[in-house]
């Protein structure tokens, strides 16, 4: 069984100019790994960016809202998806503090 890392990048970088030097450095990173699988999870502006040059890693994404429709500034699971997302970090901490988010 492989180990699962998942790197969250919250906020940061600031720029898609460093998200992709970032994405390169952790994937060059991991590729001596055999038994490490690596998930990139970059802030949602530079998702794009950040897959089109992971070559070991996986993309993630750091949030996604449970319902399609009207859902302004909102990213539905099939959105994620058709940007090639496979992964998806919820339930943040930071999120049920400061919105109330629940498990339900």
């Amino acid at each position: 069984m492989k180990t699962l890392i998942i790197a969250n990048w919250k906020s940061n970088p600031q720029t898609a100019k460093d998200a992709v030097a970032l994405a390169l450095a952790v994937d060059f990173g991991i590729q001596k790994y055999k038994k490490v699988d690596v998930v990139v999870a970059p802030p949602f502006l530079f998702i794009s960016q950040v897959k089109d040059v992971l070559k070991s890693s996986k993309l993630g994404a750091q949030n996604s809202f449970w319902a399609g429709g009207p859902y302004t500034g909102e990213t539905s699971p099939e959105q994620l998806k058709s940007l090639g997302v496979e992964y998806c970090i919820v339930g943040h901490s930071e999120r049920r503090d400061s919105l109330g988010e629940t498990d339900g």
